[in-house]
C-alpha cells in the first residue's frame, strides 16, 4: 500500500505541473493564427520563386554582357600582342644592323632593291612595296631604293605617295649635290645657276624633277607637272626628253606660249624631233583656254 500511495502522489504532481505549464502558455497558443498558416507559406514561397528568378535574369544579363565583351578583350589582346612582337622584331632588326658595317649595310639594301624590283616585275606590289621601304629604313638616303619605290607606286596608281616620294627625292639630291656650294637649304629656289654641278649631277636632279612631273600629271595636277618640267629642263635644258614633256603638259594645260617657248627649244637641241611637226600643229590650234589631247 505504501507504494502505491508513493505512485499516486507522484501522479497528482505530475497533473499539476502540466496543469501549471498549460495555463502559462494557454494564452500564447489562442494567439496563433491556424488560418493564416497556408497564405504564410505562399507568400514565402512566392518571394523564394521571385528571388530565383531575378537571380536567374541577373545571371542571364552578366552572362549576356561578358559575352559582348569577350571578344572585344580578344581583339585588343591579340592587338597587344601583335604590337609586341612587332616591337620585339623592329628591337632584333636594330640590334643585328647595329653591329653591320658600312659595307655589309649597303650590301644588304643593295640586295632588297634587286628583290624589290624582281618581285615589281613579278606584278608582286605589296612585297616589292615592303622590300623598298625595308631598304630605305636601313640606308635614309638610299636614290635608288626611293626612285625604285616611287616608280612602284606610278605603276600601281598610287599617285599621292609617288608625288611624296618624289619629291623628297628631288629636295634629297638638290642638298646633296647644291648644299656644298653656298646655295640655299630652301630648295624650291634654288638656282641652278648657283650650283656647280657635274654633268651627270645635273642629269640626276634634272631626272628627279622629271619624275615628279609624271607623277604630277598622272594625279592631274597639270601645273605643278609643268613646274616640275620646266625645273628639269633648267638643269638640263638640252635633254629633249624633258622638253616633250613640258610642252606636252603646257598643251594639256592650255598654255599656248609655255608650250611654244619649249617648242623652239627643242628645234634648237634636236631639230631632227619627228614631234615637232606634230606640235607645232597643236599648238597653232590651240586656244588659251581648251585643253586638247596631245598628239601621240
Amino acid at each position: 500500500m505504501f507504494y502505491y500511495g508513493i505512485f499516486f502522489l507522484i501522479i497528482v504532481l505530475s497533473a499539476v505541473a502540466l496543469g501549471y505549464i498549460i495555463g502559462r502558455k494557454l494564452p500564447q497558443l489562442t494567439l496563433i493564427d491556424t488560418e493564416s498558416l497556408p497564405s504564410e507559406r505562399e507568400a514565402e514561397k512566392k518571394k523564394e520563386l521571385m528571388r530565383r528568378r531575378v537571380d536567374r535574369a541577373a545571371q542571364e544579363k552578366a552572362r549576356r554582357m561578358w559575352s559582348s565583351i569577350v571578344p572585344y578583350l580578344e581583339r585588343l589582346r591579340e592587338r597587344f600582342r601583335r604590337l609586341y612582337r612587332k616591337v620585339a622584331t623592329l628591337d632584333q632588326q636594330f640590334r643585328r644592323e647595329r653591329q653591320l658595317t658600312p659595307e655589309l649595310l649597303q650590301e644588304k639594301v643593295d640586295k632588297l632593291v634587286v628583290r624589290a624590283e624582281e618581285l615589281a616585275a613579278e606584278g608582286r606590289h605589296q612585297d616589292a612595296e615592303k622590300a623598298y621601304i625595308e631598304a630605305v629604313s636601313l640606308d635614309r638616303k638610299s636614290v635608288a631604293a626611293y626612285r625604285g619605290l616611287g616608280e612602284l607606286y606610278l605603276t600601281m596608281k598610287r599617285y599621292k605617295q609617288a608625288r611624296e616620294t618624289f619629291a623628297f627625292l628631288v629636295k634629297m639630291s638638290l642638298l646633296k649635290h647644291c648644299q656644298a656650294t653656298g646655295s640655299v637649304r630652301d630648295v624650291d629656289r634654288i638656282d641652278p645657276g648657283t650650283c656647280d654641278l657635274s654633268e651627270v649631277k645635273a642629269a640626276e636632279i634634272a631626272g628627279n624633277y622629271t619624275r615628279l612631273g609624271r607623277a604630277c600629271r598622272s594625279g592631274d595636277d597639270l601645273k605643278a607637272a609643268k613646274v616640275a618640267f620646266r625645273k628639269a629642263t633648267q638643269f638640263e635644258s638640252a635633254n629633249p626628253r624633258h622638253l616633250d614633256l613640258l610642252i606636252e603638259t603646257c598643251i594639256l594645260e592650255g598654255d599656248r606660249q609655255g608650250a611654244s617657248d619649249a617648242l623652239e627649244r627643242l628645234k634648237e637641241v634636236n631639230p631632227e624631233n619627228q614631234k615637232i611637226a606634230g606640235f607645232a600643229e597643236d599648238i597653232a590650234s590651240l586656244q588659251e583656254e581648251s585643253k586638247r589631247p596631245v598628239r601621240s
